[in-house]
């Protein structure tokens, strides 16, 4: 179980939804630029899915203070605002997208910045879920002080 005050747990639950809002919403109103760089509305429809399952399983998960919730939807969430903020950036440039060239540049680039934070909460994720591993081994008596059993366990 991730241990946090319950107002972080709630912030941060609202953030996924929020994730899962932003793909709801890119469903309705697809972002041209977006449609543009993935070629085929069912590129862009994945990215999509990817915000809103990975917003919803990772919300759910932050709610109940469960690591796989989070572990399983914050993978996602981080190709989808990596695609995203990627996509805006090279397309800035290209005559059509834009009135100005740079217009998107800082928007691409706060998106490409959410995707390290939602990656840099993946790798604590990741350390709950190996410490709650070596927890289950170590209660199962898989470990023994931090090596493993001689003959495989048996």
């Amino acid at each position: 179980m991730l241990r946090s005050p319950p107002a972080t747990r709630a912030w941060q639950a609202i953030a996924y939804l929020l994730f899962a809002a932003a793909g709801a919403a890119a469903f309705i109103w697809p972002i041209p630029v977006v449609r543009a760089t993935a070629g085929s509305a069912t590129i862009a429809g994945i990215w999509v899915c990817f915000l809103v399952i990975g917003g919803l399983t990772a919300a759910t998960g932050r709610a109940l203070g469960q690591w796989p919730g989070e572990y399983v939807g914050l993978p996602p969430i981080a190709a989808a605002t990596a695609i995203y903020g990627l996509s805006i950036l090279t397309a800035t440039t290209a005559v059509g997208f834009c009135r100005s060239p740079y217009a998107s540049v800082p928007f691409g680039l706060a998106l490409v910045a959410m995707t390290a934070l939602v990656v840099g909460r993946w790798v604590e994720v990741n350390r709950t879920r190996q410490e709650a591993l070596r927890q289950a081994k170590q209660a199962r008596g898989d470990v023994l002080i931090g090596r493993h059993r001689p003959n495989g366990g048996r």
